[in-house]
């Protein structure tokens, strides 16, 4: 038996929202596996497996010990691989620190189950990407609770059942805070239209979903949008994206309304132009001021991801930011306050690290939402 587990993740606010749709992919590779997904357990309780892949984001550290220790003290035989983001940014590091038996960097859809079948000497090794996505099996959902497949909470933007989808892997921009050490990060890959739209047409046969978040860092960069879109109008299924200001167009807009698209995410941080320098964002302010307008426009509504706290930030950056989002009003946003992603070119200098400031954060907060009309 193969257990692939997700740890808890009690830092979110809804743990069980988003299903690990990493795990459901490698586990269509697998056979005799489960899917323990850990994400709301204050304890851990892990049946016998003679292998266990545990999914490692660097936000988990702690849950991640606690796993491993339990592992270790109740099925000492077994065999314990470290994967996903933190392996892949610091390899040597998760092998120091957590002795697992083997630490697999990058995609590990082959890597995976080839060690299973032939065990390596070798504790650290590296799967790099998966070039065609569409040789990929539809992620094994049916391994995980029916009720974390199907959220009716309306965290994915829509108050009916809704679900996560991806249509492409990767993002090939280079923002100073993002870890890009890995091909897997940096390597865009899409779907071909054809396979996202028989996957959205399985989940809502056999789960009725009826609208979609889709989890790509960019969804917009895809060659094949004219298409996907194309195809989704057909479909009578709503849906949320991410993307990129400068990769939208009054062209692209249009499509994705008429696809089912209601909102937008937008990766903003500042609207300043001297902080999106400063991050290489490669992004200016009337790119995003057009975008939002853009999609005003034609009806979808717009969050931001914006951020507090990046080194270089002053006053003015912030009196900037707030004057434009009373001009754009974005329907939505989250505040983040700063702290480089692990393998990150400035997680490299603790230096840069800003400790969070609650009153702070809480009075920033305050302002956007007086700007906002709120």
């Amino acid at each position: 038996m193969i257990s692939l587990v997700n740890p808890p993740q009690l830092q979110l606010r809804e743990p069980y929202a988003y299903p690990p749709l990493g795990l459901c992919y490698l586990a269509t590779m697998l056979n005799d596996v489960r899917i323990d997904n850990l994400a709301g357990e204050k304890s851990i309780n892990l049946g016998h497996a003679d292998v266990f892949g545990i999914t490692f984001p660097s936000a988990c550290k702690e849950s991640v010990m606690g796993v491993m220790t339990y592992i270790r003290e109740e099925y000492p035989e077994s065999k314990i691989f470290l994967g996903g983001p933190h392996p892949t940014a610091k390899p040597e590091e998760t092998f120091r620190k957590y002795a697992p038996d083997y630490v697999l960097a990058g995609e590990a859809e082959n890597l995976f189950p080839y060690l299973i079948r032939h065990p390596s000497s070798k504790a650290i090794h590296d799967g790099g990407i998966v070039d065609n996505l569409d040789t990929l099996p539809f992620p094994r959902r049916d391994l995980i609770d029916r009720d974390v497949v199907v959220n009716m909470t309306g965290i994915h933007g829509a108050e009916k059942p809704s679900t996560t989808i991806l249509s492409s892997r990767g993002c090939p921009y280079d923002c100073r805070f993002c870890c890009k050490c890995h091909p897997m990060y940096r390597v865009f890959r899409d779907r071909s239209p054809e396979k996202v739209v028989e996957e959205i047409r399985m989940l809502r046969d056999e789960y009725g979903v009826e609208h979609l978040r889709f989890i790509d860092d960019a969804f917009t960069l895809k060659r094949s949008l004219p298409k996907l879109c194309e195809l989704m109008q057909k479909e009578e299924t709503t849906f949320i994206c991410i993307t990129r200001a400068d990769h939208l167009n009054m062209e692209m807009a249009k499509s994705l309304k008429l696809a089912g698209c209601n909102q937008v995410d937008i990766g903003v941080e500042y609207l300043s132009d001297r902080m999106l320098g400063l991050m290489n964002k490669r992004l200016t302010v009337d790119q995003i001021a057009n975008s939002v307008r853009m999609l005003h426009d034609v009806g979808i509504e717009v969050k931001m991801f914006l951020m507090m706290r990046y080194p270089g930030e002053t006053l003015e950056d912030r009196e900037n930011t707030l004057k434009m989002l009373g001009e754009l009003k974005p329907e939505q946003f989250t505040l983040s306050v700063f702290q480089p992603i692990e393998g990150s070119v400035l997680e490299a200098n603790s230096g840069y690290f800003y400790p969070d400031d609650d009153v702070d954060r809480q009075e920033y907060q305050r302002q956007i939402l007086e700007v906002l009309g709120n």
